[in-house]
């Protein structure tokens, strides 16, 4: 029996759940294979294998569960950075090796959510905004990792553009 087993109610019981986290990282997949259209209550619980009403014991909405795809994209890949660009090392190359390091670990950023966030904001308005919201977030925390090894603002808001920029593609 795998531990997602054990976690759902065992393989044999016949009572298997998906719990909020199962429920999320199937909206994750689909979003990043398929697109945004294709995160769908019905199909997700199909997948799942379960009724698509305990989907209801987590999320008010299908709009509920769009917003933890976004906090979760935040939580993750926008936290990384952010962490990584803070992280205090004895030079700025270590800084940007970190940064690199970053964009490099699945585990820490997930260039597959990235794109399928930069897709579904082409489409919503609201996902733009939070988009354009993380970019900024992304890029000062850039730029105060440059201040803070001695480049004047104006040159480090422009090596944390190119850096940032060249990284998402």
């Amino acid at each position: 029996m795998t531990p997602q087993e054990t976690e759902r109610g065992g393989a044999s019981s016949g009572n298997i759940k998906a719990t909020r986290e199962d429920w999320t990282n199937a909206a994750l997949e689909t979003l990043i294979v398929d697109g945004i259209e294709r995160v769908k209550i019905l199909s997700l619980a199909a997948q799942l294998n379960v009724s698509r009403s305990s989907f209801y014991w987590y999320f008010t909405s299908r709009n509920d569960l769009l917003e933890a795809l976004l906090d979760h994209w935040h939580e993750t890949n926008t936290a990384a950075i952010v962490t990584a660009a803070q992280r205090p090392v004895p030079t700025v190359t270590s800084a940007v090796c970190q940064i690199f390091e970053c964009f490099l670990d699945p585990a820490l950023f997930n260039n597959r959510l990235d794109f399928a966030i930069r897709a579904w904001s082409r489409r919503d308005e609201n996902v733009r905004r939070k988009l354009l919201a993380s970019d900024a977030e992304r890029i000062k925390a850039l730029t105060e990792m440059f201040v803070r090894y001695g480049y004047a603002p104006t040159e480090a808001l422009i090596r944390a553009r190119v850096l940032y920029y060249m990284q998402i593609g």
